[in-house]
């Protein structure tokens, strides 16, 4: 009896502290809410209601006041790489604007950008090789998508897949910006979350069955929210813990924490990204094709830009 005793009020001490810290996390993140309300420690974003993207210009006069190492690194990279618009011609003879790829110097001057706030040279080129060859020219996927969850545009211009693991950093602050792009363009993009957990993070595989469990009672983004917002200290109370402060039926919840049929689901998802060629986390897909630029809401739009301009003009 005594024992008994014991076990319940530290396992009630140990669910308090969960409660507290799953308010005091999900309110100090830059995330959505782990309810419904928003709590952005940034400024609201202004929601876009048609995105229109300009053509774009380069010339030696949009790189002028780069370091000249830097000056030097992006026309070496410019006259080494491929056109984005997969032409026969190098990208440094695809920004010109009578190639007929509008898509070449919206990159360019991304890459650009990019080199003013100071990123690794070699890291950039990494990127920028990924970005040409196996993401904004390759075939699009047939991504499976349904039965996973979703939010966004009902008719969106820009559909994106993410791959994504619940004890990953990389993955919490993505899906801060995964927010913030989703309230920017609300009627251009839509968002499907599948899951992918690495095999090194031990509660990873755990933490997608408790959001598929908290999907059972509608609770699933507020749930992904939440995990996110405590990535680095999943386990089975804190599962526990999320439940009850998001007011699901905490037995429910349990029971479902056991079931096959979502266990499976998981594993299904892993297993359909590694089909699709994902091997790290978080890895996303726009429209069909992978993504490789940085995580950011301006790299994302950089994305969306060139695929706007997407067969436009044939290469001259």
């Amino acid at each position: 009896m005594q024992i008994t005793f014991f076990v319940k009020f530290w396992g009630f001490w140990l669910l308090k502290r969960v409660q507290i810290l799953f308010f005091l996390v999900c309110g100090l993140t830059g995330l959505q809410s782990c309810q419904h309300e928003k709590a952005h420690s940034e400024p609201a974003l202004k929601p876009v209601v048609q995105a229109t993207w300009a053509t774009e210009t380069f010339s030696e006069k949009s790189y002028a006041d780069l370091e000249k190492e830097d000056q030097n690194f992006l026309v070496k990279l410019l006259q080494e790489e491929s056109c984005p618009c997969d032409c026969a011609m190098t990208f440094e003879q695809c920004v010109a604007p009578q190639a007929g790829c509008p898509a070449a110097p919206v990159m360019a001057n991304w890459l650009t950008r990019r080199l003013e706030e100071g990123f690794p040279h070699g890291l950039l080129a990494e990127i920028t090789a990924k970005e040409i060859a196996e993401g904004y020219n390759a075939k699009p996927k047939d991504l499976q998508t349904k039965g996973y969850y979703q939010k966004g545009s009902t008719s969106p211009k820009y559909r994106l897949v993410e791959y994504a693991d619940f004890e990953c950093a990389h993955c919490a602050l993505a899906s801060g910006v995964m927010v913030r792009l989703l309230e920017k363009y609300p009627q251009q993009v839509h968002l499907t979350f599948k899951h992918f957990p690495l095999q090194f993070h031990l509660m990873a595989e755990k933490a997608a069955v408790a959001a598929e469990a908290a999907g059972e009672q509608n609770a699933f983004w507020p749930m992904h929210n939440a995990l996110f917002a405590t990535y680095g200290l999943l386990n089975d109370d804190l599962f526990t813990g999320h439940a009850q402060a998001l007011g699901l039926n905490v037995e429910q919840f349990e029971e479902d924490m056991k079931s096959k049929r979502l266990l499976k689901k998981v594993k299904d998802s892993r297993k359909q990204g590694e089909e699709a060629g994902v091997n790290s986390t978080p890895s996303f897909f726009v429209n069909g094709r992978p993504f490789y630029l940085t995580r950011t809401i301006e790299s994302f739009e950089t994305r969306f830009k060139m695929d706007h301009f997407r067969n436009q003009q044939p290469c001259q």
